[in-house]
Parts: C-alpha cells; structure tokens; sequence
C-alpha cells in the first residue's frame, strides 16, 4: 500500500526572517557563511527555503553548547 507523501512546506524570505526576528540581510549573510541551510531557488525572483530543514537547523542550534562560535 502506498502511503501519499507529505507536501513540503516552504518558507520565503520575508516570512523566515520575521520567524527568526533577524532583517532579511542577516539570512543572506548566514547562508553566504554557511551558518544556514541554502536558500531554493524556485525562478528569477522567487528564493524559498524548505521549512523542515528549517526546523533541524533551529534545533541543532538549541542543543549547541553556548559561546561557541555560529
């Protein structure tokens, strides 16, 4: 039996940056770092990232010890 996959849910760059309460250019230069997952490039002007990765992303970041570098 084939079990339907879940859609994936996907977060623009306005509304990952108020979920995070950091201004969009703090995202930038945390993917241009590599402290963040990689944006999805969906067309020209459409950049999403994807909401579970998202999500393994803030908890890795909670379970990090303090005063260690991003």
């Amino acid at each position: 039996m084939h079990t339907p996959a879940t859609p994936r849910r996907y977060l623009r760059e306005r509304a990952l940056a108020e979920h995070l309460s950091v201004h969009r250019s703090t995202l930038r230069r945390w993917v241009a770092r590599g402290l963040m997952p990689a944006p999805i490039r969906l067309g020209l002007r459409t950049v999403v990232w994807d909401a579970e990765e998202i999500e393994h992303w803030q908890a890795a970041r909670a379970a990090a010890p303090r005063g260690q570098p991003e």
